[in-house]
């Protein structure tokens, strides 16, 4: 093959390198600023976002940018148009490559020698480089920041020993039950609201077989008034975590009375 071609191509191959990942360095930049944004949300609204989410976001957003670089047309012919404005040569690179007369050889010779002498600048990192650590660290902060408890979240250690306990509870009275199961679930994840709500639509559901069994309606209306409604979230983090202790109690008592003694053994 042609030895002026053949040096094209290995510079053809490293400028799409280099461009591939300055595109690639722009894209992780851009998406972290975007999914700073995001996170930052996340955390006021007490939602928990999973770091292996964040950073997948991030690494596709750069290989998908960084593809479609490398996906660009750029030919050998390109490159020797590119490398003659870069290095000054007045067009020998370009002009040998597309000469097909008995000038050819003398041209491709000169060419090569020209970019042979030549002194290629220093490659420059593009700003959104030199900005990107930056901003992984501003995401990895937001990552390690944990939601406040005022949102829901579960940086209360209060909360944490009764939602844990209370977990525990439910678990050793019914452990067949899946609805004790979903709640212990949600429970340990921190996700008080959700169980709250659940154990009150169950106090409700066996309030009312028990109205339609004909026992214990003053008893069961007595407690439906004076439970905390743990679905209202403006009752604040405390009033939640006391509902959710207050919920096993009856609970445990209503499955006694509806399923007998012996079941929650």
């Amino acid at each position: 093959m042609d030895p002026l071609l053949d040096t094209l191509a290995a510079h053809r191959r490293r400028i799409r390198a280099a461009r591939a990942a300055a595109s690639a360095a722009r894209g992780a930049f851009y998406a972290s600023l975007v999914l700073g944004a995001l996170l930052a949300v996340t955390r006021i609204a007490g939602i928990d976002v999973p770091a292996a989410v964040a950073w997948g976001g991030i690494t596709a957003a750069a290989l998908a940018v960084a593809a479609r670089a490398a996906g660009r047309s750029f030919t050998v012919r390109d490159c020797a148009i590119h490398l003659d404005r870069l290095l000054g040569l007045e067009e020998r690179l370009s002009t040998a490559v597309e000469s097909t007369g008995p000038m050819r050889e003398a041209q491709a010779a000169d060419a090569r020698a020209a970019l042979a002498r030549a002194a290629f600048p220093s490659r420059r990192m593009p700003r959104e480089a030199k900005l990107l650590a930056g901003s992984l660290l501003l995401v990895a902060a937001l990552l390690v920041l944990r939601t406040p408890a005022s949102a829901g979240g579960t940086d209360d250690p209060a909360l944490v020993a009764v939602t844990s306990e209370v977990a525990e509870r439910l678990l050793a009275v019914a452990p067949d039950q899946v609805e004790f199961r979903e709640v212990a679930a949600l429970l340990k994840q921190g996700r008080t609201a959700e169980a709250a709500e659940k154990l009150q639509a169950l106090r409700e559901l066996y309030d009312a077989k028990r109205l339609q069994e004909g026992g214990g309606g003053a008893e069961a209306q007595a407690r439906r008034d004076a439970a905390p409604r743990s679905g209202s979230r403006d009752t604040g983090l405390r009033k939640r975590s006391a509902g959710c202790m207050v919920a096993p109690d009856w609970q445990i008592e209503q499955w006694r009375k509806t399923h007998g003694p012996d079941s929650a053994a």
